[in-house]
């Protein structure tokens, strides 16, 4: 029997990624029902891939059928949906991040465990082949003592009439809300936890503050790895190449294009054998020992996270990025606001 998703969001990310990856891409997995706020929306993923739609969140949480629900709204919205959905028994996953304020988090947190089902929130970057070698090679030693890691994310992004993520009311932040958790969250799986964190933001190009066109963040680990985040929405697109660079006492993982929705990008990996000594010669002139990690990913990134959820879920398991890991993430995304309103260092707590 298959395992059953509702979508409430069908518009957006939705649309271009979750729903057309599970339908092509998934067996026993299945999206079933849609709703939109916008009928047009909700009736437009109805008529191209054949699912039923729904005109409220009631209506589709009422619907029997539908093992769990995939919350894709834009995400000061989240707390309502994932509350109403966990006292309708049904299991979470939810659009990153899991929410913008922490007393949100917390309220999503207790419904869902008083009415006893899972929650899970969507960071679909950790599931690039990339990503997941770099985590690989961290995890077993072969980078060495971790000293510094960047994670780079930017896009244009021009001021559009109705646009929700240039609205402060309903976005909550702009370029480091909107891309950054990703950032944050990949920099997290190789170096762990973050301790403090200081940002700096503005509105360079773009005129749509309080919305930050400009976001640059440092954090400082808990095993006392450095790490920087830079998320913009004034920089190209074809002038980013949405690096993550990870350098240890035994070398470095470069990756390009490994920060994005597609399951793509290619890791260049120099890792060294034993002590290489001193040299005073700043020029690098010859570099023989880099190597390069590319795979092709048959599956894409939105499609393995939701099968990961499910399975999960079927197995009576916790998601593999639960609901305390998303508190976490938000925990740092929030203090870097803190220090961007402020001026000051902040300690996560």
């Amino acid at each position: 029997m298959a395992f059953k998703f509702g979508v409430i969001g069908a518009g957006g990310i939705a649309y271009r990624r979750t729903i057309p990856q599970v339908v092509a891409e998934l067996k026993d997995i299945e999206i079933s029902a849609v709703m939109d706020i916008n009928e047009e929306a909700a009736k437009n993923v109805s008529r191209e891939f054949g699912i039923r739609w729904y005109a409220t969140e009631d209506d589709l949480l009422a619907d029997k059928s539908i093992n769990a629900v995939y919350i894709a709204t834009p995400q000061s919205m989240h707390v309502t949906s994932v509350i109403r959905a966990a006292d309708a028994k049904k299991h979470i996953f939810v659009e990153k991040p899991m929410g913008t304020a922490l007393q949100d988090d917390l309220a999503m947190i207790e419904a869902c465990k008083k009415n006893n089902v899972k929650l899970g929130v969507a960071y679909m970057m950790r599931y690039n082949a990339c990503n997941k070698k770099a985590h690989e090679l961290i995890k077993n030693g072969d980078l060495g003592i971790p000293v510094m890691g960047r994670a780079q994310l930017t896009c244009w992004y021009p001021k559009m009439p109705g646009v929700w993520r240039q609205n402060y009311d309903i976005a909550k932040g702009g370029s480091l809300m909107d891309m950054g958790g990703h950032c944050i969250d990949l920099l997290t799986m190789m170096f762990g936890k973050v301790a403090e964190v200081v940002g700096f933001k503005g509105n360079i190009v773009h005129d749509y503050a309080p919305v930050e066109d400009t976001s640059t963040v440092l954090l400082r680990f808990e095993n006392g790895a450095h790490g920087i985040v830079d998320n913009y929405f004034n920089i190209p697109d074809d002038a980013s190449k949405n690096r993550l660079e990870l350098y240890g006492s035994k070398g470095a993982i470069v990756g390009e294009g490994c920060i994005g929705q597609d399951a793509a990008g290619k890791l260049e990996i120099n890792i060294q054998k034993g002590d290489t000594g001193y040299t005073a010669n700043q020029v690098r002139t010859e570099q023989s020992n880099w190597t390069v990690f590319e795979e092709k990913q048959t599956l894409g990134l939105y499609a393995q996270e939701i099968e990961d959820f499910a399975l999960a879920v079927m197995n009576g398991q916790n998601p593999p990025i639960d609901m305390d890991h998303g508190l976490m993430n938000d925990k740092v995304m929030l203090a870097i606001y803190e220090s961007m309103n402020t001026g000051r260092t902040v300690k996560i707590i």
